[in-house]
């Protein structure tokens, strides 16, 4: 019965992400193995970013990013693998995950501000951090309170990315526990 709740919920991630390629055996996302040698400890937040991003969609489009992990023009030109595009899925998520790492240092191991860095800009984000000190509010989140006055309209879909990437990771580490669960 548990393994046939597993199964479900993937066929659900699959559903959601009709150009990503089939979960492989063992896994519970597509690319997982990729996540895990990329980044062993923080593979489960990257893959909940990318199905985020682009559905694990290497061929994903937007008006403004492409790929995988829905670089811009810019970012990948700053941070993607020489001589690769970002329509390269393994480029894309070392790219992501180097990307992920300065952005989480720069904001202090704050993930949502790391990750709603990758949503509307590190200079926004520290722009809005500013003004929350300023303005005495606390919390190490008390920034998101003020994003609308830094990013305008934006800032609900910051705001939005940074839930449903949280809602993604706890979808993963459920179907994570519940195969560690089958298994025993």
């Amino acid at each position: 019965m548990l393994l046939a709740a597993i199964l479900a919920a993937i066929q659900a991630i699959a559903q959601f992400s009709p150009n990503a390629p089939k979960v492989e055996r063992g896994c519970v996302v597509p690319y997982q193995k990729n996540f895990v040698e990329i980044n062993p400890k923080m593979w489960t937040l990257r893959a909940a970013q990318v199905w985020c991003e682009s559905n694990f969609n290497p061929r994903a489009q937007s008006p403004y990013a492409c790929g995988i992990a829905q670089f811009t023009s810019g970012a990948w030109k700053d941070w993607g693998v020489k001589g690769k595009t970002p329509f390269d899925p393994y480029a894309a998520l070392v790219s992501q995950n180097k990307y992920m790492g300065y952005l989480e240092i720069k904001c202090g191991n704050n993930l949502n501000a790391a990750t709603g860095s990758y949503n509307c800009g590190l200079g926004n984000v520290i722009r809005a951090q500013n003004l929350a000190k300023s303005l005495s509010l606390v919390g190490e989140d008390a920034w998101l309170r003020v994003l609308s006055r830094i990013t305008g309209s934006h800032s609900t879909e910051t705001i939005n990315y940074i839930a449903g990437n949280k809602k993604r990771l706890k979808i993963i580490q459920d179907l994570l526990n519940q195969k560690r669960a089958a298994a025993h």
